[in-house]
């Protein structure tokens, strides 16, 4: 057997190799007994990710780390903690479930910003999106400004709603209060609560016909062109699926050519 003194140079890497090897690792040299002997020391194991989150909440409630515990306490957590994670969790299940949160009115009104307004299904002769959208808001404007249904029954003799625009209004654009204004609108006949507003004025509807009839002759228009402008401007085949007011809107029409 060797004497510590007589142990070569190769010995004492094969002994740091080995001692490399069980995790212990080199700290430097120390003086003893008049010579500088190498020191070593067992290593520390890295932390695990359960230490490291125990010792970051800890860290937040301004308590000392005397020791890291191997797995993290849940009594060690404030409430504080806790809600905030609660808060978070929440945020990921509304994310989570299409993508974005639904939006929603502060007044409670139905929002249709979620679904875009397809333009180009609005009932007006064109195919350009920017005079779809204005023609669609103009008549909103229109029809939400009348007080009575008599007004709303002139904007159809004037040429300047019609029943189908209404019906796309209905559908795609107006809110729920503006839904339960048209209905208030459609469903009052006076001007006022004095009555004081005349009554409408009595329409005979065979009058109109007969004027419908007399000016395509006059213009020269054949059945078969008063039906293909029938079907572009209201989708339908036969006057006699016209409106009240859509069928004054194409008496008018015929008149002004």
């Amino acid at each position: 057997m060797q004497e510590w003194g007589d142990i070569d140079r190769r010995s004492q890497m094969r002994v740091a190799n080995i001692l490399t090897c069980l995790d212990w690792e080199k700290l430097g040299q120390k003086q003893h007994q008049g010579k500088r002997q190498v020191v070593w020391k067992k290593a520390t194991p890295p932390p695990s990710v359960e230490e490291i989150i125990n010792e970051q909440t800890q860290s937040q409630q301004g308590i000392s780390t005397p020791s890291i515990p191997t797995t993290p306490n849940p009594n060690n957590i404030s409430d504080s903690v806790k809600a905030k994670v609660k808060q978070e969790e929440k945020k990921l299940e509304v994310k989570s479930e299409k993508g974005i949160a639904k939006p929603q009115s502060q007044s409670g009104q139905h929002i249709q910003a979620s679904t875009p307004i397809n333009w180009l299904s609005y009932p007006y002769q064109s195919r350009d999106v920017y005079t779809l959208e204005n023609r669609a808001n103009k008549v909103k404007d229109r029809v939400l400004g009348c007080g009575t249904n008599n007004e709303l029954i002139s904007l159809h003799a004037e040429g300047k709603v019609t029943e189908v625009e209404i019906d796309w209004l209905k559908a795609n654009l107006l809110s729920d209060s503006e839904l339960t204004q048209l209905t208030v609108i459609e469903g009052t006949k006076q001007g006022n609560l004095f009555n004081q507003e005349p009554e409408p004025k009595v329409i005979d509807w065979e009058d109109i016909k007969e004027e419908i009839d007399c000016n395509m002759q006059r213009l020269g228009w054949s059945e078969k062109r008063g039906k293909e402008y029938l079907i572009k401007r209201y989708s339908k085949s036969s006057r006699l699926h016209l409106t009240d007011g859509e069928l004054i809107e194409f008496s008018n029409f015929l008149k002004s050519k």
